[in-house]
């Protein structure tokens, strides 16, 4: 249903009739709501999806990445730590294929200076990982903003 459609239905038949003012319970009703609404449409987590991808290189690769020498590394540029964030994102959802997770792998192990981490993983990590797909690109425009309304019906006895 669209806006104005919800908004029609949701409007009072008389139009004369007096707005009320609105009880206390409406908002914690109104956030239970928001609640059962999220949980209704998050996506579920399979109890059967492996916990850890990747094997060994992807665990050792990640460690590395979240290191305190790396988070707190006062060397890089704001670039270079949202590069450094996407990167670890990418092998949070697994997305990196165990041959470029090996070779990068095997290249921090022979290197421990910030930036030359950085170097390898901008060398050894194609920029192909980082672009959106075209479903997700195309998702954005296709499908219209959702808007959720809430209404406080009081019955009259």
């Amino acid at each position: 249903m669209d806006f104005f459609a919800a908004a029609k239905l949701l409007r009072p038949p008389d139009s004369s009739e007096k707005r009320q003012s609105i009880p206390q319970d409406f908002y914690t009703l109104l956030d239970k709501n928001k609640a059962a609404f999220d949980i209704a449409t998050s996506p579920e987590l399979d109890d059967s999806t492996p916990k850890r991808r990747g094997g060994a290189n992807h665990a050792y690769v990640l460690k590395r990445l979240k290191a305190r020498e790396i988070q707190r590394y006062h060397g890089f540029t704001e670039d270079d730590e949202l590069y450094l964030h996407q990167v670890i994102q990418l092998l949070t959802d697994g997305a990196l294929p165990r041959p470029t997770t090996k070779k990068v792998a095997d290249a921090l192990r022979k290197e421990a200076d910030p930036l030359r981490v950085l170097g390898i993983l901008r060398r050894d990590i194609s920029p192909l990982f980082f672009q959106a797909t075209r479903a997700q690109q195309s998702a954005h425009t296709i499908h219209p903003r959702e808007v959720i309304l809430s209404s406080y019906i009081i019955d009259r006895v």
